[in-house]
């Protein structure tokens, strides 16, 4: 994870094998993370930096898109 205003790493988040495109929600709560070798989308608390949900897809994500609401 990283400081945006300072270019700073702030924390490392064990996601999985692979992981490719990142997209945040709407309002910065939570980053989605495809996880293309592990075959998931990882879902992260950005206040907390806790992973708090594993979701399984077919094939190996490599981007991910998330609705605005």
């Amino acid at each position: 994870m990283i400081d945006a205003r300072r270019l700073e790493r702030v924390a490392t988040i064990a996601v999985g094998e692979g992981p490719h495109g990142v997209r945040f929600s709407a309002d910065g709560g939570r980053a989605h993370v495809a996880v293309a070798r592990a075959g998931r989308v990882v879902v992260i608390d950005t206040g907390t930096r806790q992973v708090v949900r594993e979701i399984a897809v077919s094939g190996s994500p490599f981007w991910i898109g998330v609705p605005r609401s």
